[in-house]
């Protein structure tokens, strides 16, 4: 629960410090990059291989492709992390945390359950969202980035 220590009775409010949450402005860059890479790994996992059609050959797509995209995606969190100080509001990083988290796991969900495009009698199959979603995740994930870093109240 979180405590509040106001400032007294006639002084600026904008004084008051906030305890009991202050440890998750200091750990939300690496619990951040933490559920990036955890939903990297869930669709490396079990996304569905490219099947290729006369050989029936199996390749595992997303294990080629996600994890690049992760990468950056870390980068542009961690670029974001260096702009947080001691004593930041804990609710902003809270909302970059989950925000971040559920677009990685939306890429993660859609890479494995979107359908894959079948082609042909004898068919070859490929999972396309693992090619789209880490794309689109790595931008969202960005924009989130530099609007956080770009948001936050200037102190004078």
């Amino acid at each position: 629960m979180s405590q509040a220590v106001s400032a007294p009775a006639g002084s600026d409010r904008s004084a008051s410090v906030s305890f009991g949450y202050a440890w998750l402005s200091a750990l939300a860059p690496g619990l951040t990059v933490g559920l990036i890479w955890l939903a990297t790994l869930l669709a490396a996992l079990f996304v569905p291989d490219l099947v290729s059609a006369p050989e029936g050959e199996h390749v595992p797509l997303a294990a080629i492709i996600v994890w690049p995209w992760a990468a950056v995606a870390t980068g542009y969190v961690l670029m974001a992390g260096r702009v947080r100080i001691r004593g930041d509001d804990p609710l902003p990083w809270a909302g970059f945390t989950f925000s971040i988290g559920a677009i990685w796991f939306v890429v993660a969900l859609a890479s494995i359950f979107a359908p894959e495009i079948v082609t042909g009698t004898d068919p070859t199959r490929v999972p396309i969202a693992v090619i789209i979603a880490p794309v689109a995740g790595t931008v969202a994930t960005g924009f989130f980035c530099l609007h956080t870093a770009s948001a936050r109240p200037r102190r004078s």
